[in-house]
């Protein structure tokens, strides 16, 4: 992975950003996408102390958004100019738990966004 350009989605905390770790000891540099700012924020600073501001990088993305996407995609290709390696890992469930069929359609439209289309 040495000298590689990752992208990955959802990349802020959780599975994600154990991937973006494992990119950036493995030598990557690595280009966080999350809709969560605050969280990506703090992740960005937090894995730039440890392996260099230049390392690691965030764009804030709602994958469920195609012009959110095509700017996360314009932005790679204009400070990089390549991709390599691209993590669709961002996910999310359907509501906050229980019986599936008592979430509101909003719940489900937002998960599909993210599921579905965003990857």
């Amino acid at each position: 992975m040495e000298g590689a350009l990752a992208v990955v989605t959802g990349g802020a905390n959780g599975i994600g950003k154990g991937i973006v770790r494992a990119l950036l000891e493995r030598g990557a540099t690595v280009v966080i996408a999350d809709i969560e700012e605050p969280v990506l924020d703090a992740t960005v600073a937090e894995l730039g102390v440890e392996f260099g501001e230049s390392a690691v990088s965030g764009v804030q993305t709602d994958v469920s958004d195609e012009t959110s996407v095509e700017a996360l995609a314009d932005h790679v290709f204009a400070t990089f100019g390549r991709c390599n390696v691209l993590f669709n890992n961002a996910g999310v469930g359907s509501g906050g738990g229980g019986k599936a069929w008592t979430n509101e359609p909003n719940d489900w439209k937002w998960c599909f966004g993210v599921n579905v289309f965003g990857t």
